[in-house]
């Protein structure tokens, strides 16, 4: 509860608050400023004090974080201004945890932030012309996932998803809307990730593309939420409330690949091994190669053994490395692009999974063993052509 008195000083606002709090809030808030941005008031937090809280806003025009804090302690009025973000996310970062003070002319927008060992001198400007968030959208469908679930699915999504921003379809991860389930995807071509949040209602379908650099800003925002995650999807923007974040974004425009499509549905070949040890043997063999972005990692598989070898043929380099494994199916050799590998199975936290195969030509899929029905996770990644 914060405590609230009437100012005897009119020109000066006093308000306290739990340094560390205001860390973490500004570290979220400031992923979405650019230093290079072509709008001067976009270097800067939108701060707006009132009523015993601080709103604290941050945009770059296309994304927009808003977190409202409770004070410690407040004077009785309104102040709004506009702060440059990486000075006071710096100074405040560097306090121990403790009460801050800031003390605001609200004239001359000057500020001391005082702390137990010392002060700092900044300056606020009015926030006049500091974008506001877009209104919502009329026809908006709203859906309701928990928090962890969604963040692990997006998390897993978004390194698949391409890096190439001359793509922005693929340079996105979708969020596929369904009645009864909701699927988060992302695909570069290469490789694919998608999970299936079957804990949500929804009253009709809709695909949302969300772009790789947003996706990423609400990763990170939300990690650390609990409860559920409300979700209001409209044509142009989406807008995602949590106990301490909203956030609004805009959409990509397209139309997302028909993902599905490229999911075999006949790799009768399954591959049963534990994650941490094909991991740690591809990571230990692919040194060997670590100078080719395009490294090889070649799996022989037998009934009880993958043999992980990679090699670098301009300097006679190579690694062999056996697993063991459980292995129903022809006997294979079959290779992939080490780094993609790794990157796939690191994305999984499941010990045990199974890769299914169809022949060394066509796409494996990897899954846990043991699937969550409420979380259910399905990874895909092309082969790479074989010397021999």
């Amino acid at each position: 509860m914060c405590q609230r008195e009437v100012r005897n000083n009119t020109s000066d606002m006093k308000i306290t608050i739990s340094s560390e709090l205001l860390a973490a809030r500004l570290q979220n808030l400031g992923r979405v400023i650019s230093p290079k941005s072509p709008m001067a008031i976009l270097e800067n937090f939108c701060i707006d004090i009132h009523d015993g809280v601080m709103d604290i806003m941050a945009s770059d025009n296309e994304i927009c974080i808003y977190s409202t804090l409770e004070l410690n302690y407040c004077d009785e009025g309104q102040i709004k201004m506009a702060i440059n973000a990486r000075i006071l996310q710096d100074v405040v970062k560097e306090i121990p945890d403790q009460p801050i003070t800031f003390i605001i002319n609200e004239e001359t927008l000057e500020i001391q932030l005082e702390y137990a060992n010392g002060h700092f001198q900044l300056v606020g400007t009015p926030a006049d012309d500091y974008p506001t968030p877009p209104a919502e959208e009329p026809e908006i469908l709203e859906v309701v996932v928990p928090c962890g679930s969604f963040i692990s699915a997006v998390s897993r999504s978004l390194f698949a998803a391409s890096d190439d921003t001359a793509r922005p379809v693929m340079n996105s991860i979708a969020l596929d809307i369904h009645e009864d389930d909701m699927v988060v995807v992302g695909s570069d071509g290469h490789k694919l990730a998608m999970t299936t949040l079957t804990e949500i209602k929804s009253e009709r379908a809709k695909v949302a593309i969300v772009s790789k650099k947003h996706a990423g800003i609400i990763k990170a925002a939300m990690a650390r939420e609990e409860g559920n995650i409300q979700l209001h999807i409209g044509e142009r923007g989406l807008t995602l409330y949590s106990v301490n974040y909203t956030i609004n974004c805009s959409l990509v425009e397209g139309m997302y690949p028909k993902y599905s499509l490229v999911i075999p549905k006949e790799n009768n070949n399954i591959l049963t091994i534990n994650r941490p040890a094909l991991v740690s043997a591809l990571r230990r063999v692919l040194i060997m190669s670590a100078g080719n972005a395009n490294s090889l990692a070649r799996l022989s598989i037998s009934r009880s053994n993958v043999e992980v070898t990679s090699q670098d043929l301009d300097y006679a380099r190579s690694g062999e490395e056996n697993v063991l494994c459980e292995y129903d199916g022809m006997p294979m050799n079959i290779g992939f692009k080490g780094v993609f590998l790794v990157e796939l199975l690191a994305n999984l936290t499941q010990e045990e999974i199974n890769i299914k195969l169809s022949d060394p030509s066509r796409a494996a899929l990897i899954l846990p063993v043991a699937e969550d029905e409420t979380e259910k996770v399905l990874m895909l990644i092309m082969p790479m052509m074989l010397a021999d």
